[in-house]
Order: structure tokens, then sequence, then C-alpha cells
């Protein structure tokens, strides 16, 4: 992934290349040995804009899977990542990435990218999704709209379309699905990122104005991230 400078003071978060990155921690020949084949999995993680800590982060992905996404998410613990910057000030945000494992030739192969969209991921494009800045959103305001899911004791899932410019703005964003129906979950998580701001999207190491999905997890009375 490229994007090692500030593009107009945006810097997204990075993986890096360093001995605590990510992509240097997870033991690819273990993975060999546990017989995991060809895979991908996505992990979240909330990277602290002060040296680069995962403060929390979950991983995921189909059943034959498993082995790596074990190693993803013990390794993600101790990764360290390139702290992300906004208008030139280092600040926490919320990464979305894809781990890709492949055996060629008996040997393994991994590759890290920094966005979850399978058609990009399927082009091994190097492109950064735009990163969430943690405390940018407003949770306070959208409460109200999941007293449905709270009295039934609910969990659920919505996916939004968020328009991001070269400026980190949100400039569009609509509802793409939620599951399931009828629990305000869309409104709730629109009326969320209102207010969000972004690391904007990076193109082979350029900063693009884009648009894309992002999905959260609620439960009871907001999403778990």
């Amino acid at each position: 992934m490229a994007a090692s400078k500030p593009d107009g003071g945006f810097r997204p978060a990075l993986v890096g290349n360093g001995p605590k990155s990510l992509v240097n921690l997870i033991d690819t020949a273990q993975l060999l040995r546990e017989g995991q084949q060809d895979a991908i999995v996505m992990f979240d993680a909330s990277i602290s804009g002060e040296g680069g800590y995962v403060e929390s982060s979950s991983c995921f992905g189909p059943p034959d899977s498993k082995p790596l996404q074990k190693e993803v998410a013990k390794e993600l613990d101790r990764a360290r990542f390139i702290p992300a910057l906004a208008h030139g000030k280092a600040v926490d945000v919320f990464f979305r990435g894809s781990v890709i494992f492949a055996i060629r030739d008996g040997r393994p192969q991994l590759q890290i990218f920094a966005n979850q969209d399978r058609a990009e991921l399927g082009r091994g494009s190097d492109y950064i999704q735009p990163q969430f800045i943690l405390g940018t959103d407003d949770w306070e305001e959208a409460e109200p709209y999941l007293e449905v899911l709270r009295h039934h004791w609910k969990t659920g899932t919505a996916v939004v379309s968020i328009g991001v410019d070269t400026e980190g703005k949100r400039r569009e964003m609509h509802l793409v699905r939620e599951e399931p129906k009828g629990l305000n979950l869309g409104a709730a998580l629109l009326k969320t990122f209102s207010t969000a701001k972004f690391i904007p999207a990076f193109r082979d190491g350029h900063v693009v104005a884009t648009t894309f999905e992002m999905s959260d997890f609620m439960y009871g009375y907001r999403a778990r991230r």
C-alpha cells in the first residue's frame, strides 16, 4: 500500500513494513503446516493516532479460513500500524482491511489490503478506502431510533453507502440494506454518520474522492466497532 507521505494534510493508517507490522507478524509457515488453503479474512481495527496501537479489533471469514482468522486475530493484538493524519495531526481511525493467503508452487504468500471491496481485491488494486475518524459520529442522536431494537433485545446489521470527497467530507449517503427490517437500524446508522469525518480514499498513493459501503452490527442500543 502506498500513501506513505501525507497528501493535503491527510495520511491513512497503514500496515507498514516494520518488524511489528501485521504482514510480518503473521506466521505463514505455521498456517501451511496447519493445512490452511487459499483463503481471505477481513478485519476491522481501531487504530490509535498515538503509536499506531490496535485498541480493538475483530476478524471474520468463511469456515475454511479458521486457521487464518485465528492467526490474524492473535497478531492484531501485537501489531503496530503507521498512524493516520488529518490536516497534519494524528487521529484515531477505524481501519477496515483484508488478508489474502495463498499457496503458490507449494509456498505460502500473504497480502494485506486496506479495503474490503471485493472488486478492488480481485484486481489487487492499490486502494485504501476512506477511514472513519473515531469520535466524529453522533451515537447519542441515533440511540432513540433503536428503541424497537432494545425493546425486543434483537441484534442486526445495516449497510450504508457513503460518498467521501478529497477533503474527507461526507457528500452523500444512503441505506443499502438492513437486516432484520423494521427495527430502524438503517435510520440509526444514517443518523450516526451524519456528522462523521473521514480520512479520504487513496488510490496509487494519491488522495481521491470515492463512494464506498460501510456496515455496522448493532445490538440493543448502539453499533459494535
